[in-house]
């Protein structure tokens, strides 16, 4: 039994060691890829604490199956640790949609929390960058003229996500295979039917029908509905001399991957204007 504690405690001192040294690295040398860093600074502690355990034999403080037991607790304490703790803080949705709920004050709907997710999550936090770096630095991704390619590493880790995925029950969503031709997936806010058609790139056409003035009130400017969707909104904008220009944008995320058409023309007052594709 006293043996047994001792095996403990000396398992929680190197995990404890561990987490204050990853600690004190982030504030120093922080690195851009939380996880990786992590595993990175794990192996470097795996040979230390080898040798520590291996000079505890020797003395005869532990046996050799105790030397092993405290390794491989550590080893396993300080992988779930890494996995669960900093890289969930760093990238969790979850963690973000609560830190926004708590900020607000009144609360937040539905629509609300989309839009400073879109926002602030994906567009000002570069949550899409970062994670293509990850997998670029990984070697799942690889960056060639402008676009990004999956490698055969990150195919054989579809392979086996899209096996555990079937195996556990999961939501299919996240890793069903399906064409991607590189375009924005155009999804209004119409009927699901016409959402799930724009989104396998079948071609469409916008219309308008714009009359000026008065311009569109503000809380009318177009809005991102989603990480799959794409919202059409068309703004108003007046200038310095009071001059109505029209423009369309098509937003997947906000700003980072968008599309905007802006006329160069005024529109002409008190008077509907067809606009339609040449």
């Amino acid at each position: 039994m006293k043996n047994t504690v001792y095996l403990l405690l000396a398992s929680v001192l190197c995990v404890a060691v561990y987490v204050a040294a990853f600690a004190i690295k982030r504030h120093l040398l922080p690195s851009s890829i939380v996880l990786t860093e992590g595993v990175w600074l794990l192996v470097v502690f795996l040979p230390i604490v080898g040798v520590v355990l291996v000079w505890l034999n020797q003395r005869g403080v532990f046996t050799l199956d105790a030397s092993v037991s405290v390794f491989v607790i550590f080893l396993l304490s300080a992988l779930c640790f890494n996995l669960t703790v900093p890289a969930i803080v760093d990238r969790s949705v979850t963690v973000y949609l609560l830190n926004s709920l708590d900020n607000s004050k009144n609360g937040m709907t539905e629509q609300e929390i989309r839009r400073e997710f879109m926002h602030t999550y994906f567009d000002e936090n570069y949550a899409v960058r970062k994670r293509l770096n990850e997998q670029v630095e990984s070697g799942s991704v690889r960056y060639d003229g402008g676009r990004y390619h999956v490698t055969n590493h990150g195919r054989t880790i579809m392979t086996i996500a899209r096996f555990l995925s079937t195996l556990y029950n999961l939501d299919p969503r996240i890793v069903e295979k399906k064409t991607l031709d590189g375009r924005a997936a155009m999804a209004g806010t119409g009927d699901r039917d016409q959402a799930r058609s724009r989104r396998s790139g079948e071609p469409f056409v916008v219309v308008q029908w714009p009359s000026s003035p008065p311009p569109p009130p503000p809380s009318l400017a177009w809005i991102v509905c989603g990480v799959r969707g794409a919202s059409v909104r068309n703004q108003v904008e007046n200038g310095a001399d009071i001059v109505p220009i029209l423009q369309t944008m098509l937003a997947h995320v906000s700003h980072g991957f968008s599309l905007r058409l802006r006329c160069h023309a005024s529109l002409p007052r008190r008077e509907w204007i067809h606009c339609r594709p040449p």
